[in-house]
């Protein structure tokens, strides 16, 4: 694949590629500035998927994970690693997961709303549909008179009854409208063809948050919480605090933010005791 000397589309070139049309074009992302460099911490271990999710609640910078020798083993901690934050905050693995999932728990939409909310969507989407099929037949009955005027342009040209500068400047006109019609068209066709499997889907993935998390693997418990919080939480050993809850949530009307009390026997460490 190469670009054209006088055009910025690409080019298949005659020769056997080196690399795939699909690894081409992520590469052509990064170099663009469209796709991010997944940089070293995203590679991310399993033990720890809070890291870089939950932040310091002093410097609001993301936690770390690593292990922390006891007296006789390691055990993992979620810690800052702001050398100029003044609290040292860390915190046990385990502790975070616990209350983590305690508060999803919380903020979980009873059932009845879900069920509202399913209700609701499917609503649109019916009427989305219905316009969409009035729309399609409008334009289906506008493609077939265009297509019949310009057989009859043909047959008006071939007849003699009009002069080739006119059925060019007619023909071309034609087409035009044809093409504008059929590209409108395209667009009408029908991508939520799966929505109530994937509603369903979504309402039970809502409404079972914490076993979610718990039973997921890192991808999903990693997406989970984007999902919930685009923009992550901070955690100050008494309270979650949240700058950005996901659209979906407000779109169900039912989230409240409890005002969440938790702080667990010990859970803030001096960095000398695992």
């Amino acid at each position: 694949m190469v670009k054209g000397k006088w055009s910025e589309e690409p080019i298949r070139g005659s020769f056997e590629p080196i690399v795939s049309d699909k690894i081409f074009n992520k590469v052509q992302a990064i170099l663009e500035g469209r796709k991010p460099i997944i940089s070293g911490y995203k590679r991310n271990n399993p033990e720890y998927p809070l890291r870089q999710f939950i932040t310091c609640p002093n410097c609001n910078q993301p936690l770390s994970g690593s292990p922390s020798k006891g007296r006789s083993k390691k055990y993992p901690y979620y810690h800052c690693y702001n050398k100029d934050c003044s609290i040292n905050f860390r915190i046990p693995v385990d502790r975070l997961h616990k209350v983590f999932v305690e508060y999803l728990k919380e903020i979980k939409p009873a059932s009845e709303f879900l069920d509202l909310f399913q209700l609701t969507v499917e609503d649109v989407h019916n009427q989305r549909t219905e316009n969409r099929l009035n729309k399609s037949n409008e334009l289906d009955k506008r493609l077939i008179k265009l297509k019949e005027t310009k057989s009859k342009l043909i047959d008006y040209k071939l007849d003699g009854s009009i002069s080739q500068a006119d059925y060019t400047f007619k023909s071309e006109q034609l087409n035009s409208q044809i093409k504008e019609v059929e590209y409108e068209l395209s667009t009408l066709s029908d991508t939520e063809e799966d929505l109530t499997k994937c509603l369903k889907y979504t309402c039970n993935v809502v409404a079972n948050l914490d076993e979610v998390w718990l039973n997921g693997s890192l991808d999903i418990r990693q997406r989970l919480q984007r999902l919930i919080f685009p923009k992550g939480l901070t955690y100050d050993l008494s309270n979650f605090r949240t700058a950005e809850i996901s659209s979906l949530f407000k779109i169900i009307g039912t989230l409240k933010v409890p005002s969440y009390n938790m702080v667990l026997p010990g859970e803030f460490e001096s960095p000398s005791t695992p």
